[in-house]
């Protein structure tokens, strides 16, 4: 099984580069942060297999938390509380 992180941004903010950067790595560690809370081994072999990770857009708001409520129940996920992307 191979195990990757999928880092999911919204296309439709208005932010620079930089900033955007910026939010996928903290989005990236909390959800490891709670993948190690929810299986330590799982969490160690992505550490141990490279920390492998796909980056993927959706258009809106909406659409991302509709697939934060499909995959929150099937694998540790993390949302940025409260982030507006200011």
């Amino acid at each position: 099984m191979e195990i990757k992180q999928a880092i999911i941004l919204r296309s439709d903010l208005k932010m620079g580069k930089g900033k955007l950067v910026a939010q996928a790595a903290h989005a990236s560690l909390m959800s490891y942060f709670r993948s190690e809370k929810a299986d330590k081994a799982i969490a160690s072999e992505w550490l141990e297999t490279g920390e492998k990770k796909i980056v993927l857009k959706v258009q809106s708001e909406k659409e991302l938390k509709g697939l934060f409520l499909e995959c929150e129940s099937a694998c540790p996920c993390s949302l940025l509380p409260n982030w507006q992307g200011s």
